[in-house]
């Protein structure tokens, strides 16, 4: 184990403990002040470590392990609402911060902290409460659902998802783009993160006053966007040139000096923007572009194609989501709970994560004086079912820090999968089943 790494769950377990932490937290300065069987930590951990099974079965078998009095499942509920859903986003800060000013993380080539941002939609319980926090959506083809949506920024190499921005379903994704991309920077200054950052965004995020934003923050940038982006782009495709650097005015155009106040009003609006821009050819798909800020000159144009395939990580990181631990799958009936539960299960990730890279770099290794044909990584789905009801060991400090995390990648170490390039197989189903053979549960 890392010497990083348990400081980090020492300064989380420091956090979890205090008592400032939990009177910023609860919603009414009454609650939790005398000794009751279920008390603020046990509140906070319970959903950390996911409420999957029946509620009267988990709080059960919960509180059976930990010697406390067993209590019913209204009384839980009842508890969990004195608590702010704010509390576990303050955890998963505090963990990001300590994260990156311990200075154990990877970069990408060695100087780029590689992010990619995607958003996604979630269904909801249909509930009142939580139909008028979050809102609904009707396709036309059948039954309205409650839904919401959210924005993740995502450390591509170390698999940290930095900051979340979550709520409900009328806001536009670009608008959660910019309150989760807000944090994201903050987080880092504060970490004094000092490494260039480049940021990967697929065809919803081109806009020129965003690629003038991130030129000012440090940040160069890999933007997908369509063949019929803006005029620049329309000629460069008619070209069929591979590669070209294009100058866009922005000041003497008065569309796009309006759309660009409206965007950032607080951004100084440039005379042009010039960007890098690269013909991305797709199988069975229309040609489209890369918009590439001019920064990033080391790389070819196939090495640009290879790191923008590399955001595909946050891609699996949302099926894992929804799939394998069904963070859709809310044990609330209030739209609080169900801010509780999502960033509890981002903490939780990000946690486990911590765990399996430093197993991980053992199993890397071990690899070093073997002939594998193909390079092992650990299981990740296996790794993050076993952490579960592991956490509150740790959480609650019932065993000591470094003989807990050893423990759990000597498990770690045991469920490990080859990486093979380029195998795919195609898909033959000849029933279509409510649950997936390959894509198991695993809480």
């Amino acid at each position: 184990m890392r010497l990083s790494t348990k400081k980090i769950i020492v300064g989380l377990n420091e956090k979890l403990g205090s008592e400032r932490f939990k009177k910023n937290h609860i919603t009414n300065p009454i609650f939790f002040t005398r000794n009751r069987c279920i008390n603020f930590t046990i509140v906070m951990v319970s959903l950390i470590n996911k409420l999957s099974k029946s509620l009267s079965i988990e709080i059960t078998k919960y509180l059976q392990r930990f010697g406390q009095s067993i209590v019913s499942k209204q009384a839980f509920s009842k508890a969990r609402y004195k608590v702010s859903h704010q509390a576990f986003i303050e955890l998963n800060e505090t963990f990001v911060t300590s994260y990156y000013s311990q200075g154990e993380y990877q970069l990408f080539r060695n100087r780029y902290l590689l992010l990619a941002a995607d958003g996604s939609d979630y269904e909801l319980p249909w509930q009142p409460d939580i139909i008028e926090e979050f809102g609904t959506h009707d396709n036309g083809q059948g039954q309205p659902k409650c839904l919401s949506k959210g924005v993740n920024i995502w450390d591509v190499v170390n698999q940290i998802n930095i900051s979340s921005s979550f709520g409900t379903y009328r806001k536009s994704e670009k608008a959660y783009f910019k309150d989760a991309w807000k944090s994201t920077l903050n987080l880092l200054d504060e970490a004094k993160f000092k490494a260039k950052k480049l940021l990967l965004l697929d065809a919803l995020y081109p806009q020129f006053a965003l690629m003038a934003r991130l030129s000012t923050e440090n940040t160069d940038f890999i933007i997908s966007c369509g063949a019929s982006f803006c005029r620049e782009v329309i000629v460069f495709m008619k070209t069929q040139k591979e590669e070209a650097t294009l100058v866009i005015p922005i000041f003497s155009d008065s569309d796009r000096k309006s759309v660009f106040k409206k965007q950032y009003p607080n951004l100084i609006i440039p005379q042009e923007i010039k960007v890098r821009v690269i013909r991305l050819r797709l199988e069975n798909e229309p040609d489209r572009c890369l918009l590439i800020s001019l920064g990033l000159k080391e790389f070819d144009s196939k090495e640009i194609q290879q790191i923008f395939l590399m955001r595909w990580g946050q891609e699996t990181s949302f099926r894992f989501d929804k799939s394998r631990s069904e963070v859709e799958n809310f044990a609330s009936k209030k739209g609080e709970g169900i801010y509780q539960e999502f960033y509890a299960n981002l903490f939780a990730n990000n946690l486990t994560q911590l765990l399996i890279q430093d197993a991980q770099l053992l199993l890397d290794e071990k690899q070093k004086s073997k002939n594998n044909k193909h390079h092992y990584y650990i299981n990740q789905s296996v790794a993050k079912g076993l952490m579960k009801d592991e956490l509150p060991v740790l959480l609650h400090q019932l065993e000591d820090t470094d003989k807990f995390c050893n423990r759990m990648i000597e498990l770690f170490l045991k469920n490990t999968v080859p990486r093979i390039p380029n195998r795919s197989f195609p898909r033959q189903r000849k029933h279509k089943l409510k649950f997936s053979m390959n894509y198991r549960r695993i809480f």
